[in-house]
């Protein structure tokens, strides 16, 4: 099984993302501030519940949402059986 796509709506810096990941190799790359390690975060947060780097005291937790909408953050993360 793997990873083919990630969506991601009001996480952080991104109000709406999808990223095809059907490829052998992936590349996430940029300028400092732009996002890359959002995904990363976004994928934790999918796959595990919580991103293990912040701390819990709101809730839900106010590192999820993103800052020019207050609708809540939602990641699905979809599989392949490649």
């Amino acid at each position: 099984m793997r990873i083919n796509k990630i969506s991601i709506d009001n996480f952080r810096c991104f109000k709406h993302i999808e990223l095809d990941l059907d490829a052998d190799i992936i590349a996430i790359y940029g300028r400092n501030g732009v996002g890359k390690t959002a995904i990363f975060d976004a994928f934790e947060y999918a796959l595990v519940g919580n991103i293990d780097r912040y701390n819990f005291d709101s809730n839900p937790p106010d590192y999820l949402q993103n800052i020019f909408t207050k609708e809540n953050a939602k990641v699905r993360v979809d599989f392949t059986n490649k």
